[in-house]
């Protein structure tokens, strides 16, 4: 097999290209389901605890399903599966906070807006996010819980 590599001049190339992912695209819809669970995740620490507790929830992976299509009509052999990885705190406070219910909720109001013929009955959700909760660590540094995640630059 012989490989060609064509180097460009970058002084004599004037366009730039790039990829663009449509919104049904698996990619952009991991990420829109990602950061939906996390603003969902978001909201519910802030209204419960008064603050946003670590989390890292940005990697999610869909497999598609498995479907038979004919004109008109058509049939689900096998649902979608969105796997969710990444980190969140488990609890505060000795509250437990109900990730798997925020996660799901999250993830059904994205797909809905975003595929309008969706159905909730076409998803099964598999949570491989570990529960750490970083403000136990840090405690000493932050006397009172940080308003938002431990790992964005701004703490306030």
């Amino acid at each position: 097999m012989n490989i060609i590599i064509n180097q460009l001049d970058d002084g004599k190339l004037n366009k730039t290209i790039v990829e663009r992912k449509g919104l049904g695209h698996p990619d952009t819809l991991a990420d829109g389901i990602a950061e939906t669970i996390s603003i969902e995740y978001s909201k519910y620490c802030l209204k419960k605890f008064g603050v946003i507790l670590h989390h890292n929830l940005d990697k999610t992976l869909i497999r598609g399903g498995l479907f038979e299509a004919s004109f008109g009509s058509g049939k689900m052999l096998a649902p979608i599966i969105l796997s969710i990885y990444g980190r969140y705190s488990k609890s505060f406070n000795n509250q437990v906070i109900p990730f798997e219910k925020i996660a799901c909720r999250a993830t059904i109001k994205y797909l809905s807006y975003i595929l309008p013929n969706f159905k909730e009955e076409y998803l099964e959700i598999v949570n491989n996010a570990t529960s750490f909760s970083f403000y136990l660590i840090f405690r000493s540094i932050f006397p009172t819980p940080p308003k938002s995640s431990l790992t964005s630059p701004h703490y306030a």
